[in-house]
């Protein structure tokens, strides 16, 4: 059995952005748009990108009837 905890998208983001503000690893002058658009770790995908992958990864588990997969969602 597998649990997956899904915690709103949205406010994931929101709160890796204004996180990374306040440990200088991105200007307070760069607005969350930008932010979403940039680099994951300098890597080739950005940043909002690299969660759709990761949650589509684990939610496609899903589709393998030999597993079963919980969704919490908080």
């Amino acid at each position: 059995k597998i649990v997956l905890m899904v915690r709103d998208p949205r406010d994931a983001l929101y709160s890796m952005w204004q996180w990374q503000q306040h440990n200088e690893q991105y200007s307070p002058s760069i607005p969350f748009v930008e932010y979403l658009a940039s680099p994951f770790y300098g890597g080739p995908i950005s940043i909002i990108d690299m969660l759709w992958l990761h949650l589509r990864s684990w939610l496609s588990l899903r589709g393998d009837e030999s597993r079963q997969v919980y969704v919490l969602r908080f």
